[in-house]
């Protein structure tokens, strides 16, 4: 995660936030309260990996505790695995002829194969 401190008018914080968004990184943008205004480069950025808070002395330690607990919990976890040739052949054969990445096809068939597992389900 990353965590910005933005208080004070930053030319390149929007281009750094969107950097690391792109990356798959959560991250954590802080402005002081007494600024008024969440900052100008962040407008337009939406994502739930995005969080903008303004923040006091007395609010701060509170604030990134709840903030570095949520970005723990939309962050992907990596997880690598070796495959045989034909399924390697099968996932790049789905990337180029559905134009979606041969990770979308993983991710989609555990969920499928998640929502039909009862036991799962019901632990």
């Amino acid at each position: 995660m990353i965590v910005f401190e933005a208080s004070k008018p930053d030319v390149s914080l929007g281009y750094e936030v969107a950097s690391a968004l792109h990356l798959g990184k959560p991250v954590i943008v802080l402005y002081r309260a007494n600024t008024g205004a969440v900052p100008h480069g962040l407008k337009g950025i939406n994502s739930d990996k995005l969080q903008v808070d303004s923040y006091d002395e007395e609010t701060l330690p509170e604030l990134l505790k709840v903030a570095i607990d949520y970005a723990q919990d939309v962050s992907d976890i990596r997880f690598n695995f070796f495959i045989s040739p034909s399924l390697s052949n099968y996932l790049d054969w789905i990337s180029q002829t559905k134009k979606c990445p041969a990770l979308y096809t993983c991710e989609k068939l555990i969920e499928r194969d998640m929502e039909k597992n009862k036991e799962y389900r019901d632990s």
